[in-house]
């Protein structure tokens, strides 16, 4: 259920180029209860201007503290013991199996943030995590992963170092890419990995949309996907194996 609450800013650190971390103190502890693949829209004033909220993506959340962990640009400037309004949570959250030991985190040409919350709670349940960096996301900082992180960097957008051997090793793969070409890069590692596992199990290669949701609610539709469901209601992963491009 969506919820409308007061937040405050605690803290902001920078956690490598191009980076911030800001630590928020929730009202509510259901909304504290955030989980990996939801959202927050965000108004950091009181003014209906600019009347759309931000998308934030919490990269972690304590519940126990009622804090929740969000990482933004640092072109973006946030300080301490300042109120912000939410609405939240959005989405559906990412369905990690009981059965997954062995996770497969993929940012093609795109920041990672998406998936550093499932990061954390995969690392934290002892399961066994590798992230592909390609393109574009070599440049996140690593100082942001937990130490615990085999992490895999590639020049090419589409292809990385021991590409058939993690698609094979991996119980379960999630991936996120640019919004001009997703579909491109969502439609060819769904061939890939068709052509090295000759099956995609169902929950098994998931794409992550990260898509603009400026109501939340999916009457506006901004964040419709090519097989006609909104990422605001229905992901934001969709199981690749159920997707036509």
């Amino acid at each position: 259920m969506i919820r409308e609450s007061i937040a405050i800013i605690e803290r902001v650190r920078r956690i490598g180029a191009g980076w911030q971390q800001v630590s928020i103190a929730v009202e509510e502890t259901a909304l504290a209860n955030i989980q990996p693949g939801q959202s927050l829209l965000v108004r950091t004033h009181n003014s209906w201007e600019p009347y759309l909220r931000s998308i934030w993506v919490p990269i972690d959340a304590d519940p126990a503290q009622n804090l929740i962990e969000i990482e933004r640009p640092d072109s973006e400037t946030y300080l301490p013991d300042v109120d912000i309004h939410l609405l939240g949570p959005v989405g559906i959250p990412f369905s990690l199996q009981k059965s997954t030991k062995n996770l497969l985190l993929i940012a093609q040409d795109f920041p990672p943030t998406r998936l550093r919350f499932l990061l954390n709670v995969a690392l934290r349940s002892q399961r066994a995590v590798t992230v592909v960096l390609t393109g574009e996301a070599k440049k996140y900082p690593v100082a942001a992963f937990p130490t615990e992180t085999e992490i895999i960097y590639s020049d090419d957008t589409q292809t990385w170092p021991s590409q058939k051997e993690t698609l094979l090793w991996a119980d379960q793969v999630f991936v996120v890419a640019p919004i001009p070409f997703y579909e491109l890069y969502f439609s060819q590692l769904q061939q890939v990995a068709l052509e090295i596992r000759h099956a995609l199990p169902e929950n098994y290669l998931n794409a992550v949309y990260d898509l603009p949701m400026p109501c939340g609610t999916g009457a506006c539709m901004a964040c419709m996907v090519s097989s006609r469901q909104y990422t605001c209601l229905d992901g934001p992963a969709f199981d690749l194996a159920k997707m036509r491009f």
